[in-house]
């Protein structure tokens, strides 16, 4: 468990799913679907987001601001897989701290580079990572699901490397 001023890192309980599900569909609703085709927004409803929590491998490492949790992180190996905050926490260091977490296990676990992909149009993720080193290295159409099927949704592609250990 990290702490600092009003909030704590640790990783998720498993009577906290229900809450993680909740965060992720408002966090997801609010800053990717402007930028998604309707169908697949009517698709992700809180079924389908507490779907994919019960799916998450290794426990994310969820943030608690005054006991509330209010975001999350999860990595696979050296992918950033989910990060996702409330509006109302943010601006406040917390998405930062969580992505700082996130690296910090990606390189205790051996890897020097790391990926993730972003959702074209939310430019607040992609200046939060490029502040943290992360850079552009292409862009594709990633499917997601939708009750008539995958539609392609146009993603950035971000990698950031270490610098190498100096011995």
């Amino acid at each position: 468990m990290v702490t600092g001023d009003d909030v704590t890192f640790r990783p998720l309980r498993a009577d906290e799913r229900e809450t993680v599900a909740r965060v992720y569909w408002r966090a997801w609703h609010e800053s990717h679907a402007p930028f998604i085709p309707q169908p697949i927004v009517a698709f992700r409803d809180l079924g389908f987001f507490r779907a994919r929590v019960e799916a998450f491998g290794p426990a994310p490492v969820v943030a608690l601001e005054d006991g509330t949790l209010v975001g999350f992180v999860l990595w696979l190996g050296p992918r950033l897989d989910q990060l996702w905050l409330l509006p109302e926490a943010r601006g406040r260091g917390i998405g930062a701290r969580l992505l700082c977490l996130a690296e910090a296990e990606m390189a205790a676990l051996g890897h020097r580079r790391f990926e993730l992909v972003c959702m074209i149009g939310n430019e607040a993720a992609r200046r939060l990572y490029e502040r943290h080193g992360w850079r552009v290295v292409g862009r594709f159409d990633k499917p997601l699901g939708s009750a008539g099927g995958e539609i392609g949704v146009p993603v950035w592609r971000l990698e950031k490397a270490l610098a190498p250990e100096s011995g």
